[in-house]
């Protein structure tokens, strides 16, 4: 799996310019998108930019849309963080707050599943078998947890987002050596 950091570094930068605009949808995402890691590198390859450009649009498609919309708006606005912020706004950044609150709970019990299965052998059945770990996500849907992974991870761990569906654009997953945004 490639490195997905600079991305999700570009996209937080991007994401932290500027904002309002008539544009909408995937189009204003991908010229944001462009400009954004045009900043980040102002000579890319051209197969470069195109997979960055992808990935990054795909992660403005995992937010809800007024909040995807707008954080494209401002990206090619301003690339100062502070000015970023106040563009975005507060549903913006309490969105960006929760999502954060969510990786930092996967990661927590993530923790504890790594620490249950190197004791036993084995991840747990379910999470209840965790003394104290949380079941619930931060947008207040159970988390989806897999003891046995597809692609043979020993688990797998998802926070089902702001909309509380399983298995969408905007779930927070974790496995045991990481956290990744199901696209």
């Amino acid at each position: 799996m490639r490195d997905r950091t600079p991305l999700l570094v570009a996209v937080a930068l991007a994401l932290l310019s500027g904002c309002a605009s008539h544009e909408a949808g995937p189009e204003l995402w991908r010229r944001a998108c462009t400009e954004t890691m045009l900043r980040v590198d102002p000579r890319p390859s051209d197969a470069a930019l195109k997979r960055d450009v992808a990935d990054c649009v795909e992660e403005l498609r995992g937010y809800p849309a007024r909040v995807a919309d707008r954080s494209a708006s401002c990206m090619l606005r301003t690339s100062d963080s502070d000015e970023f912020s106040a563009c975005v706004g507060s549903e913006a950044t309490r969105y960006f707050d929760l999502r954060l609150r969510a990786e930092e709970r996967l990661e927590d019990i993530g923790k504890r599943l790594r620490e249950h299965q190197d004791a036993t052998g084995e991840p747990p059945r379910s999470l209840a078998e965790l003394e104290g770990a949380p079941t619930d996500g931060i947008w207040g849907a159970p988390l989806l947890y897999r003891p046995e992974a597809e692609d043979r991870q020993p688990w797998t761990l998802c926070d089902r987002g702001p909309d509380g569906a399983p298995e969408t654009l905007d779930d927070i997953c974790s496995e045991p050596a990481f956290i990744y945004f199901q696209f």
